[in-house]
């Protein structure tokens, strides 16, 4: 490819053709790079694949060293990014190639939209972690509760919810309640209030059993830890599970992706790695994995070992991330 790049400078090109025809052959090694995550389970093992590919005349005129190009992979929009430069060190590229379906995320109307997703037979967990990609733009309106249900696990007895919290007729808190029976153990909003920016954002519920805490993180950083005494009976069992909404009225409008719980407390430095680098920062303890990136259909399937994949209402699948430019 730096051939390719040589040759067209050599000719005279601007760098927008010379962009245009290097995204040609991209696209060839971003298909390759969707194999190897495919094979390996690794976007940062795979990233090997794309530097290799484009590596191959360190001595041509524009890229003079390996090290100018850099290739990553972005885990929330399934997407990898190349970018390069010329011997100055000044950028002379960037170049984006989505990995995933057409479809990829799912976006909620804030009226009908739903997933669901219910089974009788599920684990008991004390420690976890729960986590979720959103975009909000606010929207308008109050709703039933002040509260638009983004996720939301119950087992009739325990529960508990991240949602869109209302204040002083803005979209832009993060919401946590844990219920048991009808009484709230924590009840809480975010300390940031900039998440209805139109930008995805990395939310993180942590809870640690033997530290008695719940933790919130937003884009790797941890926002707030409330202290509490968990009841003995109050064990997170997804039974019912639902994405978009929970009473009537609660609904949620923005896009939502990449829903996992971890049966283990994630620590601080684990959710920063979850946030930089996706999977490849660890899927320890495991348990349900919703990525919304299925792009069709009514079924959002769960790619844990619990399998317990969610129905989807009114909701649709749209694309998350830029295309080639």
């Amino acid at each position: 490819m730096l051939d390719l790049i040589a040759e067209l400078e050599g000719d005279g090109h601007t760098w927008q053709q010379v962009a245009d025809a290097v995204g040609e052959a991209f696209l060839a090694a971003a298909d390759v790079t969707r194999d190897a995550v495919a094979a390996t389970g690794s976007p940062q093992e795979a990233m090997g694949v794309v530097e290799t590919a484009m590596v191959c005349d360190p001595g041509s005129r524009k890229l003079s060293a390996p090290t100018q190009l850099s290739a990553s992979y972005d885990e929330y929009e399934d997407r990898v990014q190349l970018s390069w430069t010329d011997n100055s060190s000044a950028e002379a590229g960037y170049i984006v190639r989505r990995l995933g379906a057409p479809g990829s995320v799912l976006s909620f109307d804030g009226a009908t939209s739903e997933v669901t997703a219910h089974a009788t037979t599920v684990p008991t967990l004390t420690d976890y972690t729960i986590e979720a990609w959103i975009r909000q733009d606010g929207g308008s309106g109050a709703t039933a509760t002040n509260k638009k249900f983004v996720v939301m696990f119950d087992n009739l007895a325990y529960a508990v919810d991240l949602s869109i919290a209302s204040q002083s007729g803005e979209w832009g808190r993060v919401h946590v309640q844990d219920v048991y029976w009808t009484t709230p153990l924590t009840d809480f909003s975010s300390n940031r209030s900039d998440l209805d920016d139109n930008e995805w954002h990395h939310i993180v519920l942590v809870r640690d059993w033997a530290a008695s805490t719940l933790s919130l993180y937003i884009d790797g950083t941890l926002d707030q830890t409330v202290s509490y005494t968990p009841t003995a009976a109050a064990v997170l069992e997804p039974r019912f599970v639902f994405f978009g909404r929970f009473d009537a009225g609660t609904y949620y409008d923005g896009l939502l992706s990449g829903v996992k719980v971890f049966d283990e407390p994630k620590s601080a430095s684990q959710v920063s790695d979850r946030f930089e680098n996706g999977d490849a920062g660890g899927t320890s303890g495991l348990a349900y994995d919703w990525p919304l990136d299925d792009g069709s259909g009514t079924t959002a399937i769960d790619r844990g070992p619990h399998a317990q994949n969610g129905t989807v209402s009114g909701a649709t699948w749209v694309a998350a991330g830029a295309s080639l430019f």
